[in-house]
């Protein structure tokens, strides 16, 4: 006998020996849609679970729908609708860049707002006659009109603004120069296509070094979080912290209960660092060097995700099973440590925080990248901040290798 089950929307069931698995497909139109748009799309089929009861699985499926659905509404218009302004002109070159595929596959999701925002800004600049940037021609911004635009970006001290209005516009020069390179300026001597934001002189700042905060202040703003009702918000407090895993990945959904000590990989927590793709294991439990029992490595985090109901797939939804607003998420925790009386507090500091701890442990930068899946060791060492605890590890190990003083010579 047969019997129907009505499924949510794009859900799929296949039958395999272990019993009935459920996968989130999305239709394969809006895949063509995108591709003919050039624009990015971020969906793939996705296991939702298996053998699931119709709330988990209406629960898990209602997360992709919402994000596919909030795509259709504010993806941008076909290439044929979109005014890209006339042929040649700054404000041409910059919209031709952001529908380009070079910016759709090298910019990740979260970073392309900020650049539209950005160049956005340099196209509205006026000039002293009165005219905006954006209606310049590309071969008329020579490099010393480049520093103009980059002195009118940090009016105000907005330096940061300023740096990355030069970096995206080098970008957005040299791929478009490379597909219309009879629209660019070149130089007068040798002909060679110029990219007048290649050399511009940006002001010095003093970079403020971002907020880490420690084990026992992420442990205490959890038993604050779990008592307010709150247990999502200790459990990515003590992922960033524990597993290093970015903020934005884990309220965007991307740490699961199936990645949680999964049946197939017992005594693992798999990390999904989704702005770089890398996938990274954690081990929950290892065997004592010296006794030969086992060793539960998190047991504090695995304390506090004990107190989190499963509402979904995703370990970090609301009260209703909804996913989080990225900015609504922040609120919620500084709200929640301004309540514990942690003066500074954010999901960001908690992941610099379990870095910092990692060189404080005293591992190498590879054995750090390795937990934190970092590709460089640039990258990896602008998490760990300069503590006093770091010093105070230092000097012990540095005196025993210092070099010997010379015996002083005796005065006759």
């Amino acid at each position: 006998m047969t019997v129907n089950v009505r499924l949510p929307k794009y859900v799929q069931v296949k039958r395999l020996k272990a019993g009935l698995a459920f996968y989130w497909t999305p239709p394969t139109k809006y895949r063509k849609i995108a591709k003919s748009e050039n624009l990015a799309f971020p969906f793939d089929s996705v296991l939702l679970g298996k053998d699931m009861s119709s709330r988990e699985l209406f629960s898990a499926a209602e997360m992709y729908n919402r994000q596919l659905d909030e795509w259709r509404k504010t993806r941008q218009a076909p290439l044929a609708e979109r005014t890209l302004g006339r042929y040649g002109t700054v404000r041409w070159l910059i919209e031709t860049y952001l529908c380009s595929e070079q910016f759709h596959e090298k910019v990740g999701e979260v970073a392309r707002p900020d650049y539209r925002r950005v160049l956005e800004k340099v196209c509205a600049l006026t000039t002293e006659k009165s005219r905006e940037v954006g209606e310049l021609t590309v071969a008329s911004i020579s490099p010393r009109a480049a520093d103009k635009i980059y002195a009118k970006m940090i009016e105000g001290e907005k330096y940061r603004r300023g740096e990355k209005a030069v970096i995206y516009c080098k970008t957005a020069w040299a791929v478009i120069g490379r597909l219309h390179p009879d629209a660019m300026a070149r130089d007068p001597q040798t002909r060679a296509l110029l990219n007048p934001w290649v050399g511009v002189t940006k002001k010095k700042r003093v970079k403020q070094s971002k907020l880490a905060v420690d084990r026992a202040t992420v442990y205490r703003f959890a038993e604050a979080a779990i008592a307010a009702g709150r247990p999502e918000a200790a459990a990515a407090a003590v992922v960033c912290f524990e597993w290093l895993q970015r903020p934005m990945s884990i309220v965007q959904g991307h740490f699961r209960w199936p990645d949680y000590d999964p049946p197939k990989h017992r005594g693992w927590v798999r990390i999904e660092y989704h702005k770089t793709g890398e996938i990274g294991w954690h081990p929950l439990v290892l065997d004592n060097a010296e006794t030969g029992e086992a060793m539960r490595c998190y047991p504090e985090a695995e304390a506090v995700l004990a107190h989190v109901p499963r509402r979904g797939i995703a370990v970090v939804l609301g009260p209703e099973g909804q996913q989080y607003q990225p900015t609504r998420f922040a609120q919620i925790v500084r709200k929640l440590a301004a309540e514990a009386g942690i003066a500074e507090f954010s999901l960001d500091a908690c992941r610099h925080g379990g870095m910092t701890e990692l060189e404080e442990a005293g591992l190498s930068s590879n054995e750090g990248r390795t937990l934190s899946m970092h590709r460089s060791t640039r990258a990896y060492e602008g998490y760990a901040k300069q503590t006093v605890n770091r010093h105070r590890i230092g000097t012990p190990d540095r005196r025993p290798k210092r070099t010997p003083l010379p015996v002083p010579h005796e005065v006759a």
